[in-house]
């Protein structure tokens, strides 16, 4: 049961809120900081911004003030019987605590963090170089996601469960890279070398669907840190839309 007098709860929401905005603003500006409970950095910088502002708020609400008749009034605005801005002390105790004696919290531990953030930014140096240095016979992987089919169009169907395409580069110039599907495959996600070059054996000759994209429009489906991109996927870009949806997952070279 929460306990409180006056405006003593907001202490809880002030937290949550500053948690979510620090937490988001770290993300959209690519700040290289875990942003797990379990990291001293994060939490550290969290309890001091939460704190000085809660303390902030807790003393003006409590301070005293004159009355018409010049009594001093004390308002009361409590936590659990703790004055409001005396919660900043025991919120970083508690903070402080778990980012001290916790290793384990969200997204990961702080050492896994570590290895996928550094795998995530070779992954991301390889794409940029097989995009700008595109090579015949390349697959591009791309993933489907249904919300992002335009349903609108003729002949498009909806799709409950996200599918693949793998397209292979036949041609290429300083700008563009042309790609192209076989028009009879299953789209499943293949990876296995022989599988690969067995579904385009012969596919220029055949039946293909062909797509010349911009290498710039290929680059803005670059992830933009590892917290928007864990499973390392770009995003959506409008002139990708005679895709469909298209999130570029990686590109296999062999």
């Amino acid at each position: 049961m929460l306990i409180w007098k006056g405006f003593g709860f907001l202490t809880i929401p002030l937290y949550i809120v500053v948690h979510l905005v620090l937490a988001y603003t770290i993300i959209f500006c690519d700040i290289d900081i875990y942003l797990g409970f379990g990291s001293l950095a994060y939490m550290t910088l969290f309890v001091l911004i939460t704190g000085l502002l809660n303390w902030k708020l807790g003393n003006r609400l409590n301070a005293p003030t004159v009355g018409l008749n010049g009594e001093i009034i004390k308002d009361n605005h409590t936590l659990f019987f703790v004055p409001m801005q005396y919660w900043s002390f025991v919120m970083a105790l508690i903070l402080m605590g778990v980012a001290f004696f916790h290793t384990k919290r969200w997204p990961d531990s702080l050492e896994n963090y570590k290895g996928k953030r550094a795998a995530f930014e070779q992954h991301k140096e390889n794409w940029l170089h097989y995009i700008r240095y595109p090579k015949l016979g390349d697959y591009y992987v791309f993933e489907l996601d249904a919300e992002d089919w335009d349903l609108s169009a003729p002949g498009k169907q909806p799709h409950r469960n996200a599918l693949t395409m793998t397209l292979q580069v036949v041609g290429f110039g300083e700008d563009r890279i042309t790609l192209i599907e076989p028009e009879k495959y299953n789209r499943k996600r293949v990876y296995e070398q022989s599988d690969l070059e067995a579904m385009f054996k012969g596919a220029e000759n055949r039946d293909v669907r062909r797509f010349v994209l911009d290498k710039q429009t290929l680059l803005q489906t670059m992830p933009r840190n590892y917290y928007l991109s864990n499973s390392f996927k770009g995003k959506m870009v409008p002139a990708l839309h005679d895709l469909y949806y298209a999130r570029l997952v990686e590109v296999l070279r062999f």
